[in-house]
């Protein structure tokens, strides 16, 4: 019996050292692919800064380009006077008579409608 009793326990200890190194393995395993998609997220998001800062760089350049070749476009107008604005009278007293007659006619007439 004590014979018995030796094997099955150095097979029980030998499946336990199994399993413990099974787990190991399976953690450092899963550590390893963690750590090369962490290094793969961190050269791209690496190499997407470069790009940002070259674009940013070139939009700024063009940008300067661009202001120091800003076209400023004058126009001049040209002013002719020829007469002086508002020096006669616009309306001559013909005008007024005439304008005075209408109202005063358009005034008869409102009041004969009122009555």
């Amino acid at each position: 019996m004590t014979a018995l009793y030796k094997e099955s326990t150095v097979l029980g200890l030998l499946i336990l050292v199994c399993i413990f190194g099974g787990w190991k393995a399976h953690t450092i395993w899963d550590g390893y692919k963690s750590t090369k998609a962490l290094e793969a997220a961190t050269i791209v998001a690496e190499q997407n800064d470069k790009i940002q800062a070259t674009i940013a760089k070139q939009f700024e350049d063009q940008k300067i380009v661009l202001e120091q070749n800003k076209n400023t476009v004058t126009h001049e107008v040209q002013t002719i006077v020829k007469q002086p604005i508002y020096q006669t009278v616009c309306i001559d007293q013909t005008a007024i008579d005439v304008l005075q007659k209408y109202k005063d006619e358009s005034n008869k007439l409102r009041d004969m409608g009122n009555d």
